[in-house]
């Protein structure tokens, strides 16, 4: 019973620290997949570290947004747009955060979310993950 306690920890700690937009080419997967399949993590558990991972993501996605030291960087032209819109439709961030995000294409927050916020990310990963 502790060492599936600490092999599920380990798991969802691994979990939660991937690149949402790599977890289909994660080198891993298997060993994901075959936990999932014997029990040792759960669908909440997978789901609540891929959540995890997105958020991260997006917190990083953030500070490259609001750092105009030398040039802007608009939300549109980043590694993972499908994070940052999960956390902004999820009201991840702080309206003082979301003021400094500049958009592109004449797209603003709502337009933004609607053309890159997939409506099940979390679920499409999991898919991803353990398929």
């Amino acid at each position: 019973m502790v060492f599936k306690s600490n092999l599920s920890s380990l798991l969802l700690k691994e979990l939660s620290n991937l690149d949402p937009e790599h977890i289909a080419e994660y080198e891993h997967k298997d060993l994901f997949k075959l936990s999932y399949d014997k029990g040792i993590i759960d669908d909440d558990l997978v789901e609540d570290s891929l959540e995890k991972s997105i958020l991260a993501k997006a917190t990083v996605i953030l500070t490259q947004l609001k750092n105009k030291n030398f040039y802007t960087v608009y939300a549109d032209h980043i590694s993972s747009p499908r994070s940052i819109a999960y956390a902004l439709k999820h009201n991840y961030f702080n309206s003082k955060d979301i003021s400094q995000i500049e958009f592109t294409d004449g797209d603003n927050l709502e337009s933004y979310i609607k053309k890159y916020a997939t409506k099940n990310f979390v679920q499409e990963l999991k898919k991803d993950l353990l398929d």
